[in-house]
């Protein structure tokens, strides 16, 4: 097991865009539900030593229009309940952050908030790896904090986006874990 010293007082959980509508695609390699249940049982952990869980979630109303090559599409008008978390991110305590683009820092409060409560450390989990995960790690990282990926505790549209994301780019700017090796950690913080 790869252990990660983390002080309780300075370390949060960002928890990325896991909204019913995200939640509902198709994901590999992880499914929707590992993501939930691992993402819940990282904030347990947290919220058990002190730590903070910020839950992060995408307003689709304002997406950017520029022209890209492969456009995404988002069904117009958007589903009933597309943009709400899922019941166990709801039942998560914590601020909720809303973004606008991929990542959790640009054009947020987020590193004002993580800034005034003394947070050096993030543990982010969320959808899509290489997406909102990937942009908001490699802002953290810009912003000047630790960053941990749960490997188990994201996924993307396919293993390869996933794969790409946590072997090639995660290693240079974070530490990747699985979320028991994350929570085990924390653990080991509380003794």
């Amino acid at each position: 097991m790869r252990h990660i010293v983390l002080a309780p007082s300075t370390t949060a959980l960002l928890v990325i865009d896991l909204q019913e509508g995200i939640l509902q695609r198709a994901l590999a390699p992880h499914s929707s539900e590992t993501v939930v249940t691992n993402a819940a049982a990282l904030a347990k952990a947290v919220a058990s030593f002190g730590g903070l869980t910020v839950r992060v979630k995408m307003d689709f109303s304002k997406l950017p229009g520029q022209p890209t090559d492969a456009q995404s599409r988002m069904p117009d008008p958007l589903p009933l309940r597309f943009t709400e978390f899922s019941s166990a991110v709801c039942s998560l305590s914590g601020p909720v952050v809303t973004k606008r683009q991929w990542g959790a820092f640009h054009d947020t409060e987020l590193d004002i908030l993580l800034n005034r409560g003394g947070i050096t450390a993030v543990i982010i989990a969320g959808i899509a790896t290489n997406f909102g995960v990937e942009s908001t790690a490699r802002e953290a990282w810009q912003h000047g904090y630790s960053v941990i990926i749960a490997e188990d505790g994201c996924s993307s549209l396919s293993r390869e986006m996933h794969e790409f994301a946590v072997h090639r780019i995660f290693p240079v700017i974070a530490r990747v874990r699985s979320t028991g090796e994350i929570i085990h950690s924390i653990n080991e913080a509380q003794r």
